[in-house]
């Protein structure tokens, strides 16, 4: 599937750990309009963490504030993608398939780790994108699989106070098991969101 996103918005996205929790970095920003990393192309913001008490878990409340550890996440641009087929095509070569970018690292990090059910950020397209691959650490149990679910926010803009714990809110987008690598971290399985410029 893909999912659209008019110039102008943001997509708030939750991982949630179903057979073991996940890694994130307790603090480094108090709103989800702080930017926690960021590239040319995009910008991720800080989020919130969810308790481990089952998906959409109130146990924190509103205010764990928290970034989203991830080693990359994995997206293209939309400018770069081909063209739909017209339904008249003419004979010419192949598109060659678009670049794929990253924002983040595949490299393991420690620091500030603390372990939680689940993160919920929001992600703001500087130029037009494709998101289709999220990386993260599960909270130990490295080299084995565990479960896990990945939503996205049903309707464009950040996540509040008021929708984070409203699974009728929220669509999920990608589950099932990753492997726990240390150095590389659990991957979702591929997954297209494309979240234009803005």
């Amino acid at each position: 599937f893909s999912v659209q996103v008019p110039s102008g918005e943001v997509q708030a996205f939750y991982i949630h750990g179903i057979s073991r929790s996940i890694i994130s970095q307790r603090g480094g920003g108090t709103s989800t309009l702080d930017v926690y990393k960021s590239d040319e192309n995009m910008e991720i913001r800080t989020g919130r963490g969810l308790y481990s008490g089952g998906v959409f878990s109130t146990g924190y409340g509103t205010n764990y504030w928290s970034n989203p550890k991830f080693q990359r996440v994995s997206y293209l641009l939309k400018s770069s993608l081909p063209d739909r087929p017209s339904s008249f095509p003419t004979i010419s070569p192949a598109p060659s398939a678009p670049p794929l970018y990253f924002l983040g690292s595949s490299a393991y990090n420690s620091n500030g780790n603390t372990g939680m059910g689940g993160i919920m950020f929001d992600i703001k397209a500087l130029h037009d994108l494709e998101i289709s691959q999220l990386t993260w650490q599960f909270n130990g149990g490295y080299r084995s699989s565990h479960t896990y679910e990945c939503y996205k926010k049903t309707e464009l803009g950040a996540h509040t106070d008021t929708d984070m714990f409203d699974s009728s809110k929220w669509t999920l987008i990608a589950s099932g098991s990753a492997e726990n690598v240390w150095d590389s971290g659990a991957v979702t399985s591929p997954f297209s969101v494309q979240v234009p410029s803005g």
